[in-house]
Formats: structure tokens, sequence, C-alpha cells
């Protein structure tokens, strides 16, 4: 009843994991084209694979697994399965997995990775009945920025500001520093090092970077906010959007450089991404961490309310 077919990269299977994954994970709605465009320009020196699962020739779910180009490991793989709720606990979730794990342990695994969320009972028992163990908890958390307060926080800036720290908005940078991409990249590779994971990240090269970071249809210079010191970049926030809900913006990433943390940057960067957020009309910002991240607290003392969190997962062969 259940059958397995290869992934065509077409328009209408484009469409197909589109409309799967925004029906399991709700509040993280995608589009076929910003699916496609992550594809397209992520580093294919990493192998990466998907397969559709049918049911009498409905879509039934699907299966992605491959190397992860952003935390690579010689002989570390990583699996996704994706059951829509219809079709579960009949035999198809198994099924995917058992090609998947065909295909990789011919390629001699070293360790096999995958992750759900807690609010996913069926994904969670799924891959601990299959010997995986939880390995990183990350919540997730979102605040209604036109429910934000930013004058509370806006003394961060000033405080900042009298230190001669100054923000600025991608839309300004280039008139502040010298060659800002080169640098926003080596920032952004620094702090990257610095945020909790089982595996170390994968530097990505700089056209890699370039394509991820300035999506165009996610990226927006509006919400996008640089600290500077002189000449140098010493921090970073951004906000992308989300394609599928034009209310909804999500947190890419928000860093300090080493020397320059415990200054209240973080904060101000953030308290300037909200507002910026808050003048767009957004209702809604998620982002997620590491659970003992100090940036996971500077979240809930901002007003981002605790979600369930994902959880890593990881069997050692």
């Amino acid at each position: 009843m259940f059958t397995v077919r290869q992934f065509s990269e077409s328009e209408s299977d484009y469409n197909v994991l589109a409309t799967i994954d925004s029906r399991l994970w709700q509040n993280h709605p995608v589009t076929a084209d910003e699916l496609r465009y992550r594809e397209n320009n992520r580093d294919k020196k990493y192998w990466r694979k998907r397969i559709i699962l049918e049911f009498n020739n409905n879509t039934a779910g699907y299966g992605s697994y491959g190397e992860r180009d952003w935390a690579f490991v010689d002989g570390g793989f990583d699996f996704e399965i994706s059951v829509l709720p219809k079709y579960r606990r009949l035999g198809g979730g198994s099924i995917l997995y058992e090609q998947i794990m065909d295909e990789l342990y011919r390629k001699n695994p070293v360790k096999i990775s995958s992750y759900s969320r807690e609010d996913q009972k069926d994904g969670m028992y799924f891959l601990e009945k299959r010997g995986y163990s939880r390995t990183l908890r990350e919540p997730e958390s979102v605040i209604y920025p036109q429910e934000f307060n930013g004058e509370q926080f806006i003394h961060y800036i000033q405080k900042l500001n009298t230190q001669k720290i100054f923000f600025y908005s991608l839309n300004e940078i280039d008139k502040v520093v010298h060659n800002w991409k080169e640098k926003l990249y080596d920032i952004e590779w620094e702090i990257c090092q610095d945020i909790p994971f089982p595996d170390p990240p994968t530097k990505p090269p700089f056209g890699v970077w370039e394509k991820q970071t300035f999506d165009p249809g996610r990226f927006t210079p509006d919400t996008y906010f640089i600290a500077a010191d002189g000449k140098n970049i010493v921090g970073v926030s951004c906000l992308k959007k989300v394609p599928a809900d034009s209310k909804k913006m999500s947190t890419m990433l928000t860093g300090t450089a080493r020397e320059y943390r415990r200054r209240g940057i973080a904060t101000a960067l953030k308290t300037a991404c909200i507002n910026a957020a808050k003048r767009m009309g957004v209702k809604e910002i998620m982002t997620d961490n590491e659970e003992n991240n100090p940036m996971y607290k500077l979240n809930l003392h901002l007003g981002f309310k605790p979600l369930p969190a994902w959880l890593h997962y990881e069997k050692t062969l």
C-alpha cells in the first residue's frame, strides 16, 4: 500500500515538501520557492537526498538525509522523516527509515543524527525506540512586536553610544565600514563557533554564505542591524521574512565579538530589530536557542515567551 519514489526536484515535488512541512510545523510555514532556493544555494560539496512516501498514489510523507553542510562530521549523517498524521502508525515511517538506513549504512557511518520537538510525541518515540539518545534541547520562543515596549531597553543603546559603539542597519553600514560584507562574514563565523551544538560548525565558503545570507525571498536590510566600533564590526542581529506569512519573521543570528561581550550590545541589537519589525507591522518573531545558552535568557528578558523545544538525537555506531 505504501510506495517510495525519488524526489524529482520538479515544481510539484517542491510543493509536496512545502505542504507537508507547513502542515507538520504550523508555526514554521514554508513555500516551494523557499525550499528550492535553499537547495540550489547550499554547499553542494556535501551529499544530500530526498525520497517521497506515497499511499495508494497519495502523498503521505517524505524523507531527507545526507551530510550536514553547516556541521559536517566525517562519517556523520543526519535524516528527517516527515509523515502526515493521517498516515502514521501504518508502517510508512518505518519503510522510509529502512530505505534511508540501507543507503546510509553503505557509506560506513560513524554516527547518525535526527531531531524532533517536545510537542511531537510520535517523533520522539520513533527515534528513542530505534536507539537514538537526546544530545541537545533547544527551546523555541516567540515575541509579538506590536506589544513590545522598546523604551525600557533604549538605555542600552544610549550607554553604548557614549562608548563610541554605534548601531546601523544594513542600508547604512556601507557608508561607515569599508569591506563590510567581508567583515560581516568574519564576525558571523566567530559567533557561530560559540553557538552550543553537539558538533562544531563548518565554515561556509564566502559565496555560499553570501547567497544564503542575502536570500532575496527572506532578506530585508531594515531588520539587519550591525554594531560597529569605529570601522570594526563587533556585533550583529538580523531578522528574516517568512515568505509564507508576511506578518511573521524569524531570528537568524545574534551575537557579538568575544572581546565585546557582556556589555549589552546583543540586547541593544535585538531591541533595534524588534522595533524595526514593529514599524513594519510584523505580528510575530520566532527564534530558538540551546537551553543553557545566555542568549535564551536574554530573549526571555526582552519578552520572548517560551514554546516547545527542538530535541536533537544521535546514535553512535
